[in-house]
């Protein structure tokens, strides 16, 4: 969705279309769901950046060593998601797919070694 400057300040004509009428946003004051079609500009003609906040990097860690040693990247996902339970990062998806992705093999190495022992020793 795109926005179109109609006149410096906060006055700005969104390119979004409702029922053949433009909405024209003015400050605070907005028509219909302007809310979330409409962004106020600041005095630059851009709109605002938000701050969002940082990617956890064990979360991104976790990811990366899922595929390459997944005992690590089991553990990094664990204690990502620990982290985030604290900080407010991004990433839990990230964490997630990485515990995931980790706990396939190590299930499959878990009962393999199970196996293992319970044919030599059982």
């Amino acid at each position: 969705m795109s926005f179109i400057a109609v006149a410096s300040g906060s006055y700005y004509l969104s390119s979004f279309f409702l029922l053949g009428t433009p909405l024209l946003c003015a400050g605070g004051t907005t028509l219909l769901l302007s809310r979330l079609l409409c962004r106020q500009l600041d005095t630059h003609g851009f709109a605002p950046s938000w701050n969002t906040p940082p990617t956890n990097t064990l979360a991104l860690l976790s990811i990366v060593f899922a595929f390459l040693f997944f005992p690590a990247g089991f553990g990094l996902g664990i204690g990502a998601l620990n982290q985030m339970a604290f900080r407010r990062e991004r990433g839990k998806e990230l964490a997630v797919a990485g515990v995931i992705v980790s706990s396939v093999p190590l299930t499959l190495v878990v009962t393999f070694l199970a196996e293992l022992v319970w044919i030599n020793f059982g």
